[in-house]
């Protein structure tokens, strides 16, 4: 098994389509769907109509142990976002970075994830604010201190 974790981002990302052919290979292989050569090349309407049966059955699945698809939709968009912020965030903090608390490291913004320190994993507690007449923006996979324009201070 490959660990996408020991990859570059971009790297990663591709083991996990990846990984996601070869669910689709072996569900098309159990309803004669057999479109897929290996590749990471897929036509697109074959991509529509092997992952939206594979999805609807997810579905099925998940209604029958009573969860909603809407759960595993919103997850499963949740982490796409995180992984691909991964593969776009730039190697350097820019110079007004949100720091951590815990040892003043630049904070990381994912849509969705909690705000995570770039040098020690720690998170910035939820309430906490910017300071006077600042506030929070997530650009670039950043968390950033943004001046604001009312005054007033904005928490996360």
């Amino acid at each position: 098994m490959t660990n996408a974790y020991d990859q570059s981002p971009q790297e990663a990302n591709r083991t996990r389509a990846h990984w996601a052919l070869v669910a689709l290979e072996a569900f098309g292989n159990e309803t004669g769907q057999n479109y897929f050569d290996g590749t990471l090349s897929v036509d697109e309407a074959e991509l529509r109509e092997v992952a939206g049966d594979l999805l609807a059955d997810l579905f099925h699945l998940a209604r029958i142990n009573d969860v909603l698809p809407e759960v595993i939709t919103g997850a499963a968009y949740l982490h796409f976002e995180a992984e691909v912020a991964e593969e776009e965030a730039p190697g350097e903090a820019p110079a007004n970075v949100a720091h951590c608390p815990a040892c003043a490291g630049p904070m990381r913004y994912v849509i969705g994830q909690p705000h995570t320190c770039a040098d020690c994993g720690g998170h910035l507690p939820g309430g906490t604010n910017a300071g006077p007449g600042r506030g929070w923006e997530g650009k670039n996979g950043w968390l950033l201190v943004v001046e604001l324009d009312d005054e007033e201070d904005e928490e996360i």
